[in-house]
This record gives structure tokens, sequence and C-alpha cells, in this order.
């Protein structure tokens, strides 16, 4: 809260809501600005930018090599719930983590 004696916790409130809304305003102009500018530079550097993307998405393919972290028992659990909700079976897919 401000060192002014004299607000309320409404008044507080209701500065620190138009803190809030004003700062999410700055935000979405800033975004704004930001989309413009990577539109102009895909525009003119399309390169570039294909050249990003690819790296992204071989960064998010995993290897065969790393282990996986669900166990059989958490796999055949899975698919009994997917069953259940395939065939409304709503009561069933709830007691089967119990």
């Amino acid at each position: 809260m401000t060192d002014d004696l004299f607000n309320t916790a409404t008044d507080e409130v209701n500065r620190l809501v138009t803190e809030l809304s004003e700062t999410k305003e700055a935000l979405r102009d800033l975004s704004g600005k930001l989309t413009r500018i990577e539109t102009r530079l895909k525009r003119v550097f399309p390169q570039a930018f294909a050249k990003r993307a690819a790296e992204k998405s071989s960064e998010r393919q995993p290897s065969g090599s790393e282990a996986s972290t669900l166990t059989p028992e958490t796999l055949r659990l899975y698919e009994e719930l997917v069953e259940h909700a395939r065939n409304d079976q709503v009561e069933a897919a709830k007691s089967c983590h119990r």
C-alpha cells in the first residue's frame, strides 16, 4: 500500500486495478509493435526465420535414446481410462485411480 494514511482499502484497490489495466494496455501495445517488427523482418529475411523454425522443431523431437517416464502400469491405466471415456462410463473411469 502507499504511504498515504488517508487512502482506504477500497481506494487502494481501485488505484491498483487502474494501474493493472494501464500496464496490461501497455503490454498489448508493446506486443503489437513487436509483432509488426517481426512480420516486417520475416518479409525481408525469410531465410533467417525458416532456419530458426527448423532448429526449434529439431530441439522438440525427443531422441530414441531418451528413457520413457511412463511405466507399463501407467500406460495400462491410461488406456483403461480412455476406453471408459469412449464408452461414457464416467463412474468406472473415476474408480480406476482408487
